[in-house]
């Protein structure tokens, strides 16, 4: 049976990076806990027996605790991925993009690629938690105007601003681009 391919480019790429960070015990882990989950996933053309479903549900609920610990890494820890921002998916078409004050001073904010993913993961709407950020600056700010552009509402929900963040975005005349909740 081949392997079924990731939808796009930036996923091999990213999945790629992954599986290479991992130590052996971790490659066997996450192994194992995949292939639990998955065998009891039917082939295409085949039915499901009905014990199906509760080892699918099981095999769910490991896989929802590894999610939640994976949504609680802290994206500003030295050892983190290089870029600093992490991202979460609250509920269906919503991505939420958690900044690390290390967006400030990050070489990698005029790549192309640092926002180009957005409008990729076809999310309707998208909300931008500045919580651990004081100030922004305007690199920052274009980068985040940049990012609007690329989804459908052409809008980005500012969640935590603090009030010189939301004096800055006034200031700008971006308030109907970036918009602070």
């Amino acid at each position: 049976m081949s392997k079924p391919k990731p939808t796009n480019d930036l996923h091999e790429n990213e999945l790629g990076y992954f599986v290479d960070t991992l130590n052996p015990h971790q490659r066997v882990y996450l192994q194992r806990l995949l292939g639990e989950y998955l065998t009891a996933i039917p082939k295409a053309g085949e039915e499901a027996p009905p014990e199906a479903l509760a080892l699918m549900r099981q095999g769910a609920g490991t896989l929802f605790s590894l999610l939640e610990h994976l949504r609680a890494f802290h994206n500003n820890d030295p050892d983190s991925d290089i870029r600093p921002f992490g991202l979460s998916f609250p509920e269906p078409g919503h991505a939420q993009v958690l900044l690390s004050p290390r967006i400030l001073h990050w070489s990698g904010l005029w790549d192309a690629r640092s926002h180009e993913w957005i409008s990729e993961i076809k999310a309707g709407r998208v909300s931008v938690d500045l919580r651990k950020l004081d100030d922004i600056n305007s690199s920052t700010i274009a980068w985040l105007v940049t990012m609007a552009s690329h989804v459908p509402s052409r809008k980005l929900s500012l969640l935590n601003a603090s009030e010189r963040i939301r004096r800055s975005i006034l200031v700008l005349k971006l308030d109907q681009v970036l918009v602070a909740q």
